[in-house]
């Protein structure tokens, strides 16, 4: 906006109106005393003001030069040549004296309005000061008062009160008996069922912890030939592993694998299971069977031996597993896992009479059958001479 001012065709166009050129700084002294007739609301901003005193145009931010002109021109049209006959006459210093003695006389006032107010601010700080010392020693009596009532009516309100809690405890120290004494018969009436729960609880959450921190699981091996065979896996290896160490170490192929205690039978759909997953840690036994061997009829006599055998192995499974269990809490699972394959004397007895007796049977009869090779379900139960399979 200076090059506009200071442009050559502007200043010689208020040069020929006869104007006077005031430029003030924004924040400045003067500006604040222009600002008290000429309110200054942005900058910069041009004043065209008449020799009246009065605003003639406001030209506000930036303009170009010609449109500078222009405004001028407009401002200009509207003085009068008497107005400007009797601004030649006045000079510029008369003007600005005129003007200096009205900022002088405003700034008087002022002062004189700031020390009347400070007058009467202090006057009415006084009479309010008075009037709350006042209040404050009524609302004082007044709290005094209220609060020697308050006291009276509390004690009486305590008295009350105290007669009533003694009511209340003489009630409460009635149901709380009655409450006691039904409660003593409902926890005897409960406790023997809550006990042998609990036990059962904790005996489930022993074998679930032994399972779960056993890292080898200690595997008896019932064989088709009565032989009892131990053998200890990694917990967390597939049971396919039982079953190669079955067809590999004993010459087992046509195999399935069982447990009595629980009663499951275990299709090759699991060997891909760990023996955690299937819950054979810590110790377990599983009976092996053969499939597709050779089966004599029950009319043999093959039939009663197959059931005292099946018997008799049922009633030793029951007994390992037992013991297998109480061994595994006392002593713990074996850090070094081992082979221990031991067949009894009895054992070996009773299968040399059961297979010579079987071998008799044969001969003596000549009534036989052959069953074919096939995994068929129909063709699981067969006999080998010591099977623990029933018909």
């Amino acid at each position: 906006m200076i090059q506009t001012w200071e442009n050559e065709d502007v200043c010689k166009a208020i040069e020929e109106t006869r104007s006077v050129c005031l430029k003030l700084e924004a924040n400045s002294e003067e500006c604040a005393q222009f600002s008290v007739y000429y309110p200054v609301m942005t900058v910069p901003t041009t004043y065209f003001i008449g020799f009246d005193g009065k605003q003639k145009l406001i030209v506000a931010g930036y303009v170009e030069s010609a449109d500078f002109l222009k405004k001028i021109t407009e401002a200009c049209d509207g003085v009068s040549p008497s107005d400007s006959a009797s601004g030649v006459d006045l000079s510029i210093n008369d003007k600005v004296e005129k003007a200096k003695e009205k900022l002088r006389q405003k700034q008087e006032e002022r002062k004189f309005e700031e020390s009347q107010k400070e007058k009467d601010d202090e006057l009415n700080r006084r009479s309010t000061g008075k009037n709350v010392t006042k209040l404050k020693q009524w609302q004082e009596t007044k709290e005094a008062e209220e609060t020697r009532n308050q006291i009276i009516k509390d004690r009486e309100e305590d008295k009350k009160a105290k007669e009533r809690i003694k009511e209340q405890i003489a009630r409460d120290r009635a149901e709380r008996k009655a409450r006691f004494e039904e409660t003593q018969r409902l926890k005897k009436a409960t406790t023997e069922k809550e006990k042998q729960e609990k036990l059962q609880r904790e005996a489930d959450e022993k074998r679930m912890e032994a399972s779960r921190r056993s890292e080898t699981a200690r595997i008896q091996f019932r064989l088709p030939d009565g032989q009892a065979v131990n053998h200890f896996f990694p917990s967390g290896n597939k049971f396919q592993d039982a079953v190669d160490y079955l067809r590999t170490e004993h010459s087992l192929k046509n195999i399935q694998l069982m447990t009595n205690f629980p009663k499951r039978i275990y299709n090759p759909n699991e060997y891909g299971l760990s023996f955690s997953e299937l819950q054979l840690a810590p110790s377990s036994v599983i009976t092996v069977k053969l499939l597709g061997s050779f089966m004599s009829t029950p009319g043999d006599g093959g039939g009663g031996m197959g059931l005292v055998s099946s018997i008799y192995n049922t009633i030793s499974n029951s007994i390992t597993s037992v013991w297998n269990m109480i061994y595994t809490f006392v002593f713990g699972t074996p850090q070094q896992p081992a082979v221990q394959s031991n067949r009894s004397n009895s054992q070996q007895q009773r299968d040399s009479q059961t297979s010579s007796t079987s071998n008799t049977l044969r001969h003596r009869s000549n009534i036989a059958r052959l069953s074919d090779r096939r995994n068929d379900d129909d063709d699981m139960a067969l006999y080998n001479g010591n099977s623990t399979q029933q018909m």
